[in-house]
């Protein structure tokens, strides 16, 4: 599903990983040609399973960062341009990410990740066409997003996966509003007529 909407190549593209967990969806996406993971977990044994992983897997140290902190701790740092925790993770250089991988734990509250989602966007680390990847229990209400727009939703058993893509929503009401600020001027020139 996210291959398809990345046009079929994830090269170049940075990733961010939000709790992590083992970095399996990372890992992936590095696997398959993303130039840049970050992991971010709030575990310290997790943090270290990561790093095992990625060792395992060979990845090189340069395409990854893992960052042992909260998923909001990370983001609010983003959003005052510090990166006291990512530097102490020995974080690279903080990039926009193309895509975001959200799984947290299935009782947190979606409008706890739909903040985390306002504030990476307020923090301008989202790249304009960003991909955001939410899984939750298909029972739990989706996210409302002012700058990403549902692309798709597909349900598995017990759990749900949306695609939100950034700039989509935001784009369509301003051309919606460069509409109407014609249809304004078109019948304001009729009426001068």
């Amino acid at each position: 599903m996210v291959l398809s909407a990345s046009g079929l190549s994830f090269a170049q593209k940075c990733v961010l990983d939000c709790f992590a967990g083992s970095g399996a969806l990372g890992i992936e996406f590095l696997s398959r040609g993303a130039q840049q993971a970050t992991f971010v977990d709030s575990s310290h044994s997790v943090c270290g399973i990561i790093k095992k992983n990625l060792k395992k897997v060979k990845a090189p140290a340069s395409s990854y960062s893992v960052v042992c902190a909260d998923a909001a701790v990370y983001v609010s740092q983003l959003v005052a341009g510090t990166r006291c925790v990512a530097a102490r993770q020995g974080a690279t250089k903080h990039t926009a990410f193309d895509i975001v991988l959200l799984d947290p734990p299935y009782d947190m509250p979606a409008e706890w990740v739909q903040k985390l989602v306002e504030d990476l966007h307020a923090a301008k680390a989202l790249a304009s066409d960003a991909l955001i990847v939410y899984e939750c229990a298909s029972k739990a209400p989706s996210l409302t997003l002012s700058m990403a727009e549902l692309q798709k939703s597909k349900r598995y058993g017990t759990t749900c996966v949306d695609l939100f893509r950034v700039g989509l929503q935001e784009a369509t009401s301003t051309n919606s509003a460069a509409v109407t600020d014609s249809a304004l001027t078109i019948s304001q020139e009729a009426s001068d007529d």
